[in-house]
């Protein structure tokens, strides 16, 4: 089969049939929630106070809201970068998972649905997104608590472990 016959089965569905009320509602909820997770993950990721940075000149890749501030400099004295290092360790753990997710499974729920079936049925995708969601919800929290929770304890009891040492209290 010819893959530009391929997409374009799948893709006319708006001139196939008409969409029905509820399928509509679905599009247009999905579209919404997509467009306000990958909005918001952009901003966590790229801007300091995440949505609430005022000037989006400091907006850029590396300087997000877990990240900003967080590089050591010489002239930072040592307890200036074990508070970076615990902010660093909070980062890892402060992900928002529910909008990772949502992205993941909006984008492979479509992908499927389109590679699977000839048409795009929008309540057999609305169910695929949610089961995906799910399991991708599921799959970031296991290894957050089973793997990134850990790290960051570890690095919080280095820096604090740092900090009495220096204080001589050992």
């Amino acid at each position: 089969m010819n893959i530009h016959k391929f997409f374009r089965k799948r893709l006319n569905f708006w001139k196939e049939k008409r969409m029905k009320t509820e399928d509509l509602l679905i599009l247009i909820i999905i579209i919404l929630l997509l467009g306000s997770a990958i909005h918001m993950e952009r901003m966590d990721l790229y801007c300091p106070q995440g949505p609430d940075t005022v000037d989006r000149s400091l907006c850029r890749d590396g300087n997000g809201k877990g990240l900003f501030q967080t590089l050591p400099r010489k002239e930072d004295s040592l307890s200036e970068t074990v508070q970076k290092i615990s902010r660093l360790a909070d980062a890892i753990t402060g992900r928002v998972k529910w909008r990772v997710s949502f992205i993941g499974a909006v984008l492979t729920a479509f992908l499927l649905n389109l590679l699977l079936f000839s048409e795009i049925d929008w309540r057999r995708l609305g169910v695929t997104i949610i089961i995906e969601f799910l399991a991708f919800y599921l799959l970031l929290s296991f290894y957050d608590v089973h793997y990134f929770e850990h790290i960051s304890r570890n690095l919080h009891h280095s820096a604090q472990h740092i900090t009495n040492l220096t204080r001589g209290s050992y």
